[in-house]
Order: C-alpha cells, then structure tokens, then sequence
C-alpha cells in the first residue's frame, strides 16, 4: 500500500521544512509519498519544499484557496497511484507523528473510510476558533445529521476508491464541510480520531470571514438538498 501525505501551503517557509522533515518516509510498513502545493506564496515555500529530498511540489501561480490547494494535491496524488491519501496542513498545526493515528483506521479497514481528526477544546485554541467550529459543527448535524463533533478539522485521511465521491468544489475552507457532506450522501463512513494541535503565536488558521463563509457554503448545500428532497418526492407522488 502507498500513502500520500497531501499539504496545501501558503506562505510556509517557517514551518513547512520541519513538517516534511518529520514526515516519516514509511507508515506501519507502507511508503509515504510527501506531496505540497504552494498555493501562491509569496515567500520562499516551494524553494523550502523541493530542497527536501523526495517530496513533490506543485505551485500555483496565484493564491486560489486552500481547497483549490489540496484538490490539486490529491488529484496528483490519485495520479500516482496512492491507496490512501493523508491531509494535513503546513504551519505545523499537525503533529506529523500523529499521521498514523489518522491513516491506520484507513489501513485497517476493509470498507471505505473517511477519517476525520478531532481536536482537543482547549483553552490553547482561540476562542473565535471554538466557537466558530462548535457552531458549524452543530449546524451540519442539524441541517445534514451528520455527527462529527469537529467538522472543520484539516488532519484527514481515507481511501482513494472514495475520492470521486468526495471531491469538493469549495476553493476555501468550506471544503472540509463539503467533503463530509458529499461523504453522507455517498454513504461512506466516516469516524473520529482525537489528535493533538499546536497554535503557534502566528498561527493562521480559519478566521471569523472564513467561518461565515463555512456557513454561507452549508446553506447553499442546505437549499440544494432540499430542492433535490422535493424533486425526488415529485417523481415518487
């Protein structure tokens, strides 16, 4: 089996060495392939990246999104011929050592999988963050049942059999939401696995304009849910 650890990045060139670097190049007996998409930066991320021996870097020429990112990583990864494909971020929020709490339920099962890390609600993580995210995550279960008790988490893994079926469309942070989503009405099964999470002084993570995008995303989703429920109620009438 191989696995790919796929990482969006956008001006990273303070952490995303240390995050390769501790990447291990082998999980439970299954090669990693390292693969990072610059998405636009304007610092030195790609020229930190390619200097790591055996990690693939593709750029984007200009800031897209990190859903845009991480579907380009994917799509090289799925390229490549990957069995599962890990997604992680590279400011160091991850713990690499932690990849194989989030990609061994994925090794180990014989059905499809969507792994999904959940963070710990410590007083480490901002306050605008935890609020924000317990109020997504209330609102996907209200509005999709689904219950994930982090749905904005990064740290991911599952098969590549599933990612037709889970490939968002969302360029930003709404792709997280949109892959669950997309996940429930494929029916794949999805579960949680607690992670730990660095915040770093300069962390840079979903702010309050990226949460009201989350939700503007989910209430599109809602609306197109449940046109599809009335048109599908027409032709059974």
């Amino acid at each position: 089996m191989k696995i790919a650890v796929v990482i969006p990045a956008y001006n990273e060139a303070l952490r995303i060495g240390s995050v390769l670097k501790d990447i291990p190049p082998v999980l439970d007996g299954h090669d990693v392939i390292k693969v990072v998409v610059d998405d636009g930066s304007k610092d030195q991320t790609s020229k930190i990246a390619k200097s790591i021996e055996g990690v693939l870097v593709f750029r984007h020429r200009t800031n897209l999104g990190k859903g845009a990112a991480a579907k380009t990583g994917c799509d090289a990864a799925i390229k490549l011929k990957v069995d599962a494909i890990v997604l992680m971020d590279g400011d160091g929020q991850h713990c690499p050592s932690e990849i194989i709490k989030i990609a061994r339920p994925v090794i180990g099962s014989k059905k499809p999988l969507l792994v999904v890390g959940k963070r710990s609600k410590s007083k480490e993580m901002p306050l605008t963050m935890r609020f924000g995210n317990a109020t997504l995550s209330k609102l996907t279960k209200v509005f999709f049942k689904i219950n994930v008790e982090d749905t904005q988490s990064g740290f991911r893994c599952f098969h590549t059999s599933i990612y037709p079926h889970i490939r968002w469309n969302s360029a930003d942070y709404g792709m997280e939401t949109e892959m669950l989503i997309l996940a429930s009405h494929n029916k794949i099964a999805h579960k949680e696995v607690k992670i730990k999470t660095i915040y770093h002084d300069s962390y840079k993570g979903t702010t309050a304009v990226d949460g009201l995008r989350v939700l503007i995303t989910l209430l599109k989703w809602r609306l197109l849910w449940s046109r599809e429920y009335k048109r599908l109620e027409s032709y059974s009438a």
